[in-house]
């Protein structure tokens, strides 16, 4: 059975409002191409950390991430600061069927679990 990854969600809440943004992925080869320092790492690291396989970055845990998905980040010259984030993942198969992974980098509530997933029919795409 074929998995394809579908799209990569990064949303943060940061001390200067939110931030977030959407990869979608085509069947095929996707190039992941951009100017020096514009995401292109934190792409890859946050799609790994999500998928808990971090640790082929040489790292465990959120460490493994770049510091804009959990620490600090700079926007339009504006340096904020992560209140809360997450990075999720959409994953079909050769069927239709559709999972959605989400991983917290930091969390406020107490409640918001470090892992979580949902299964449908429906594409973000």
């Amino acid at each position: 059975m074929k998995l394809r990854i579908n799209a990569l969600r990064v949303t943060l809440a940061t001390n200067r409002g939110p931030f977030g943004a959407t990869a979608l992925f085509e069947n095929g080869l996707n190039v992941i191409r951009a100017e020096n320092t514009s995401g292109k790492s934190a792409l890859i690291n946050g799609m790994l950390y999500t998928l808990g396989i971090e640790i082929l970055v040489g790292k465990r845990g959120i460490e493994a991430t770049k510091p804009v998905l959990w620490k600090t980040g700079k926007y339009e010259g504006q340096e904020f600061n992560v209140v809360e984030s997450f990075v999720e993942i959409e994953i079909s198969n050769s069927l239709g069927e559709l999972i959605t992974i989400r991983r917290h980098s930091v969390f406020r509530s107490p409640v918001a679990r470090l892992l979580g997933y949902h299964s449908s029919h429906e594409s973000a795409q």
